[in-house]
């Protein structure tokens, strides 16, 4: 058990903040050119192959954007305002996709953004009370 504590101890203590926005920010732009691809493009790297539901791609995709910040991010605050921009940057995209070549706009796809946005920022909370407590519970032996 001590191992996993000291485990624990090291994974809280090892993200620091550039390091995470970083990691966060290549997240965005993987997002970002995903999404804006051209149809065709998607066909040629065999993406409904690797990823056949598109829904769930969009939910677990925005899930990451918004757990990084929340998670590891040292302020609350900061990472709770980065995750909920991730919202509306989804919603733009969405429309920025009647302007690519076999993309189309879909609601669902917002919605399932949306909802991936939540589901992260509630593990995010989550995981930020458990590593806690397991440091407190570690530093009072």
């Amino acid at each position: 058990m001590k191992v996993l504590v000291d485990w624990i101890q090291v994974a809280w203590r090892i993200p620091k903040r550039r390091t995470i926005l970083i990691l966060w920010a290549v997240a965005v732009a993987l997002v970002v050119i995903g999404s804006l691809l051209p149809g065709p493009a998607l066909t040629r790297i065999r993406f409904n192959a690797v990823a056949p539901n598109d829904k769930l791609v969009h939910f677990m995709g925005y899930t990451v954007l918004a757990l990084l910040p929340v998670a590891f991010l040292e302020l609350v605050g900061t990472g709770l305002t980065l995750a909920v921009s991730m919202i509306p940057m989804g919603v733009l995209l969405e429309f920025l996709q009647k302007l690519v070549p076999g993309r189309s706009f879909e609601v669902g796809d917002m919605v399932a953004n949306s909802l991936g946005v939540a589901t992260g920022i509630m593990v995010a909370l989550w995981l930020r009370a458990v590593l806690k407590r397991f440091a407190v519970a570690f530093e009072r032996g």
